[in-house]
């Protein structure tokens, strides 16, 4: 029987089709005046392609590392006054520009908890750190719907590795049997649940993500179709 829900953030609550990449370049840049602005581009998306890679390995990396390494990509450095303004304005980004959330999340998180549900949030961070991302939660409404939230950035492992879901559960109290993992991404939300012992459900809504190989226990089309579905999933 399952006792708790746990549910990625970017793809999953969070419509990210809206890229923060150009905004973090741009404020890069202007600490950065004898460097065209494409140059800087080109460094950070080969800089965090190395971060997804990390990530992708199981490695939960801070933001620092995306800018340390962007730096190194372009023979930089930057004043400690400089950094520091520069990373402050790389985590918050998504403070100043929000993106949006799926259609129905806060209604979907509270059909669940309705429904007996502990509720988990399991979220592989980029360049926003977990300590931004709950400040978004807090002002979106979605903070107080959660029991737990984990973050990579805090863990120091992505959803790659079992300790993104173990330690989780164990803080919401349920065994993998009796949990299942909500997310887009094939790779970290289906087969990284699966790996830990969790039940796992592939959202389609914000990108289909679906390779083929992978086999997750639902389909949503929507997000807002989970409660629903699980009802349907626990009489099987």
């Amino acid at each position: 029987m399952l006792k708790a829900i746990t549910l990625d953030f970017w793809g999953t609550l969070v419509n990210d089709h809206h890229s923060a990449a150009p905004m973090r370049v741009a404020a890069l840049a202007e600490r950065l005046p004898g460097l065209d602005i494409e140059r800087v581009q080109a460094a950070y998306d080969a800089s965090w392609q190395r971060f997804v890679s990390g990530m992708a390995q199981g490695w939960g990396l801070p933001p620092v590392t995306l800018l340390c390494d962007t730096l190194d990509a372009l023979g930089a450095s930057l004043s400690p006054q400089a950094y520091a303004h520069v990373l402050q304005r790389w985590e918050t980004v998504h403070l100043a520009s929000p993106p949006p959330l799926v259609p129905g999340a806060v209604e979907t998180l509270r059909a669940l908890r309705a429904q007996g549900f502990a509720l988990g949030l399991i979220s592989d961070t980029g360049a926003t750190p977990g300590r931004v991302l709950r400040q978004f939660m807090t002002a979106v409404g979605l903070r107080p719907l959660f029991d737990w939230l984990t973050f990579s950035d805090e863990t120091g492992v992505s959803k790659a590795r079992p300790q993104a879901f173990l330690l989780t559960l164990r803080a919401l109290g349920a065994a993998p049997h009796e949990a299942m993992h909500v997310g887009d991404t094939p790779a970290a939300d289906v087969d990284g649940a699966h790996a830990a012992g969790l039940a796992a459900a592939l959202t389609i809504e914000v990108r289909d993500k679906r390779r083929g190989s992978e086999s997750p226990d639902l389909v949503l089309e929507r997000l807002a179709d989970l409660p629903q579905a699980l009802s349907h999933w626990r009489r099987q």
